[in-house]
């Protein structure tokens, strides 16, 4: 389609100024009065690059961007001496936009290069999160004199980057929640029978240690995996999730509430699929309602053609939707799919829940479609 528009343009610029323009041997030959010859060949140049010029942003943590420039220094030269080959210019990160952002532009295909090496650069480091609970342990790594002095110490002969997160005592819960998922082992609550050979059971523990075929993550909408259930499968699973994510979003943009998306890439989890699931952010319960059941629905057909599916408790998070609405609503919807699809192959339907005190809110719903 450029080729074409790009002759198109030519045949114009021809026309308008009464010159001839031939492509010979990778370039073009121009041939005219002297006067509009050199406005021709600007028009030319800017129309090249308006078309196959592209500005992209590459997101990225600020811990391995500092890793970047010690223990894997060289790796990173080498994309710089690739970009400066292929005139891709690159912006390093700052936090001058709220975001931590590696900025390239140059020829598309040529970018899309970069980004790929970047990526798999990426893809190469893992990421590990350890909690300091208590007050004194996070003081001492906090003052510079005495147990900060030993980071770089660790650093340097680990070849690792350490990022120090202060949280707040009040914040200290929820904060934890968010980055380690420290839930408890996995244990089966109860189990129930749909129809024919479909059980619908609830598990709390840790969704990442479930075996099932598939996996399902309650994703945001860009597909970042910061915390939460995404952070532990990321964390579990590998950077490769996200790697994959990130791609996704750049070819096809962003997901929507309800939408989801089945990924084979599951690096470590112990599945064989992934499906990213947007549940919605709870503002009201008409619409809320609708989404969280779309989300749920589409979760299961994605899944019809395997064994066992394993679900956290969508949008109930940080999302806001209220625990007994969260559970009314995927038992209901769960039981609803499996009496409607009774060929899918999709035995063993799997609810698995970090909080204990969600487990009561998901066995009454249960036994009120199920008594």
């Amino acid at each position: 389609p450029v080729s074409h528009e790009f002759d198109k343009h030519c045949e114009e610029l021809a026309g308008k100024h009464f010159i001839t323009i031939k492509k010979k041997e990778g370039a073009l030959q121009i041939c005219g009065f002297q006067d509009t010859t050199g406005e021709v060949e600007e028009s030319i140049h800017k129309f090249i690059e308006k078309k196959c010029t592209v500005t992209q942003s590459f997101p990225i943590k600020k811990g391995m961007w500092r890793l970047f420039g010690t223990a894997m220094k060289q790796k990173w030269i080498k994309i710089e001496k690739g970009c400066s080959k292929s005139d891709v210019t690159l912006t390093q990160p700052s936090d001058d936009e709220g975001k931590f952002l590696i900025k390239l532009k140059g020829d598309k295909v040529e970018v899309q290069k970069v980004v790929e090496a970047i990526e798999c650069l990426v893809g190469s480091v893992q990421i590990s999160v350890v909690p300091l609970i208590r007050p004194e342990i996070r003081k001492y790594f906090n003052e510079k004199e005495d147990g900060g002095m030993k980071i770089p110490h660790i650093e340097k002969s680990a070849k690792v980057c350490i990022e120090v997160c202060m949280v707040g005592d009040d914040d200290e819960e929820s904060e934890l929640r968010s980055t380690t998922h420290t839930a408890p082992k996995l244990t089966r609550e109860c189990k129930a029978q749909v129809v024919g050979m479909k059980h619908i059971a609830i598990y709390v523990g840790d969704i990442t240690e479930f075996r099932a075929d598939v996996i399902v993550n309650a994703a945001d909408e860009e597909l970042n995996h910061d915390g939460g259930v995404a952070g532990a499968i990321v964390r579990k699973g590998g950077q490769e999730i996200q790697v994959a994510s990130d791609r996704y979003v750049r070819s096809r943009g962003k997901l929507s509430a309800g939408e989801v998306w089945l990924s084979t890439e599951v690096g470590h989890l112990p599945c064989l699929s992934l499906i990213h699931a947007v549940g919605p952010r709870w503002y009201n319960n008409l619409s809320g309602r609708q989404q969280l059941e779309k989300v749920c629905k589409r979760c299961l057909k994605e899944a019809k053609d395997y064994n066992s599916i394993a679900m956290p408790a969508i949008s109930s998070g940080m999302f806001g939707c209220p625990i007994d609405q969260c559970a009314e609503i995927l038992i209901s919807t769960t039981i609803d799919f499996c009496k409607k699809q009774s060929q899918t192959s999709l035995d063993e339907i799997n609810i698995v829940l970090f909080k204990q005190s969600d487990v009561p809110h998901f066995v009454q719903a249960l036994q009120v479609r199920l008594p």
